[in-house]
């Protein structure tokens, strides 16, 4: 279970060493893998120049598990702590609610959340747009991945105005059309519906970001394991690895796409080795 902490400096404390401590307590690794993490996240953030007066909009995607929000989360908490205005938006959060995707139900493609085409994806576009635009507050959805729903308005984030850096996490940002190859003709008519809504309603989000990052796996295995531990670490998820196993199937052609694909479409490519460590080159 996550071990809940406070941003408050402990007595002698720098802003590194609170960096550490968010990572061990609120994501569970060690402090090895926490320093390695923050020193690569350090290195990341100096790539990274924020237009005075405007906002840079970056998209950070990678297969389900391999560390887009915790990247995305702390890249954030250095931004804040050089006095750069920052914020994140999830794709996760932004998953139609329960009610909404039952209708998409009878399409087997989308019987579970995660496709395109199971987000509200005009409603991602519009709070970018009113972040990248607008001085005002806005209010962002949140989902509760053990409820499978939208939590309330009452529950939503709060981001205060614009932002100089607006960071973008999610698994199929910048997901390109696959080629219709299936034998079977369920999956051929699901890839064909997913492919485009990539051409329409995601295309015009995809058109937002200034750069675009991509988490690039070894190995599929690696994204299993991945996911599973992220589950472990967030009760009510998934509660046996088969679970996670049977989830991720349908992703598993898309994430291949996108890690054959990557260094086409993305600004900067970043391998993640078997041990959940980024490299830098």
């Amino acid at each position: 279970m996550r071990t809940a902490m406070s941003d408050t400096p402990q007595t002698h404390e720098t802003p590194t060493d609170r960096h550490l401590r968010w990572l061990v307590e609120r994501h569970g690794m060690d402090s090895a893998a926490a320093a390695a993490l923050n020193r690569t996240a350090q290195r990341l953030f100096e790539r990274l120049r924020p237009a005075a007066g405007g906002t840079l909009c970056l998209s950070l995607s990678g297969p389900p598990g391999s560390g887009k929000s915790t990247l995305a989360a702390l890249l954030c908490r250095i931004g804040r702590q050089a006095a750069i205005a920052t914020a994140m938006l999830s794709l996760d959060d932004y998953y139609l609610p329960r009610a909404a995707r039952r209708r998409l139900a009878e399409k087997p493609y989308w019987r579970q959340r995660g496709l395109p085409g199971t987000h509200d994806a005009e409603l991602l576009l519009q709070d970018i747009r009113s972040l990248i635009r607008k001085r005002a507050a806005i209010r962002t959805p949140r989902f509760d991945k053990g409820l499978d729903d939208r939590l309330g308005p009452e529950f939503w984030h709060h981001i205060a105005g614009q932002p100089a850096l607006l960071i973008v996490e999610g698994w199929c940002l910048n997901l390109t059309p696959l080629p219709k190859q299936p034998a079977k003709i369920d999956e051929t008519i699901g890839r064909e519906a997913v492919n485009r809504c990539l051409q329409t309603r995601y295309a015009e989000l995809f058109d937002c970001f200034d750069q675009r990052w991509y988490l690039q796996a070894p190995d599929w295995p690696s994204v299993v394991d991945w996911r599973w531990r992220q589950a472990r670490m967030q009760p009510g998820d998934f509660h046996r690895r088969d679970q996670v196993e049977s989830f991720l199937t349908v992703f598993k052609p898309w994430v291949e796409q996108m890690n054959a694909s990557a260094r086409q479409w993305a600004d900067l490519v970043i391998p993640i080795g078997r041990d959940h460590r980024p490299r830098l080159s």
